[in-house]
């Protein structure tokens, strides 16, 4: 297993098992190759009650979140959703906009939380 690049590859002493990939806080997958997406974004307001948190503690947290690990775009990290790239044309085009981002009249903007998200 190749990790994507991030992370550690451990093998077993025991040929039957597969290698395993340890991931850096911000990815995550079988081989470490997915952004990990903003958790305090995707937390309905239930259960951010239900870990004690107050609901204006919500946005900060998130901002957080983002200041030390970026956003999670369709394929990469980058620093903001205006980072993530510009969409692309063509049948096999994927728009870089996507994870903790939407597109909006031609922007990639941050998604609104449980709303809009990919």
């Amino acid at each position: 297993a190749s990790c994507s690049g991030r992370g550690g590859c451990f093998g077993w002493r025991d040929a039957r098992f597969p290698p395993v990939c340890v991931c850096p806080t911000r990815w995550e997958g079988l081989s470490c190759d997915r952004a990990k997406l903003n958790p305090y974004a995707t937390m309905s307001p239930k259960q951010l009650l239900a870990l004690g948190a107050k609901l204006e503690d919500e946005e900060s947290m998130s901002k957080r979140w983002i200041a030390k690990h970026g956003v999670a775009c369709a394929t990469a990290v980058a620093p903001s959703c205006g980072d993530c790239g510009d969409k692309q044309t063509g049948a096999e085009a994927v728009d870089p906009c996507g994870g903790d981002c939407v597109r909006r009249d031609g922007v990639c903007l941050l998604a609104e939380r449980n709303v809009d998200r990919t």
